[in-house]
């Protein structure tokens, strides 16, 4: 009887977790995989049959890389002075002559600058992607073809309260940056793709 009421309670919690769901951000919806992942692996023993609980331990095991993947590919900030900056890992190019007023992106060598939410409003949820992504945001910030001969660019905020490395692929890359808004982006995709 006490088994019964362990499967109850550990079901009702899965039922639970899987209701909150959340809508905002690539770092909630991989902590919400995350305990996914925690409620699947308590309910996994205490399930009668053992394809069950194997199945309930391959979906905690799917839940969990999906959450690492996430986190590897997204990033949460607030930005120090409004903007992002994205480079090649090497690449020490001087973006002061940028003048917000006078666009809302700017490039110099194989760096690029855009604003964003200023930190002291909020913060901006990031991710990056190596082809386009499946929902792209609306808004094209920043398109432009720069060079990365180590093969790694890096997102980050001028204070360097994000540091966010990635790969690209060594040489020529296409660089895009989408947003949800024009002037005060929340949340921004930067695709990057090596140019054939």
């Amino acid at each position: 009887m006490a088994e019964n009421a362990e499967l109850r309670a550990a079901l009702r919690v899965l039922r639970q977790v899987r209701a909150q769901k959340p809508d905002s951000g690539p770092e909630a919806f991989a902590a919400w995989r995350s305990d996914i992942a925690g409620a699947l692996e308590s309910l996994a023993p205490l399930l009668l049959f053992p394809e069950d609980r194997q199945r309930a331990a391959e979906e905690a095991r799917a839940a969990r890389a999906e959450a690492a993947r996430i986190r590897l590919r997204s990033f949460r900030v607030k930005a120090a002075h409004g903007c992002l900056i994205v480079r090649d890992v090497d690449a020490a190019d001087d973006l002061s002559d940028w003048d917000p007023a006078a666009g809302n992106a700017y490039r110099s060598g194989d760096s690029v600058i855009f604003g964003v939410m200023p930190g002291s409003e909020g913060p901006v949820d990031g991710e990056v992607f190596t082809e386009p992504p499946a929902d792209p945001l609306p808004v094209v910030l920043v398109r432009e073809t720069i060079s990365s001969p180590a093969g790694r660019l890096v997102v980050h905020d001028p204070d360097e309260t994000v540091r966010h490395e990635f790969g690209a692929g060594s040489g020529t890359v296409e660089l895009t940056v989408l947003a949800d808004d024009a002037d005060f982006a929340t949340k921004v995709q930067i695709v990057s793709s090596a140019t054939p």
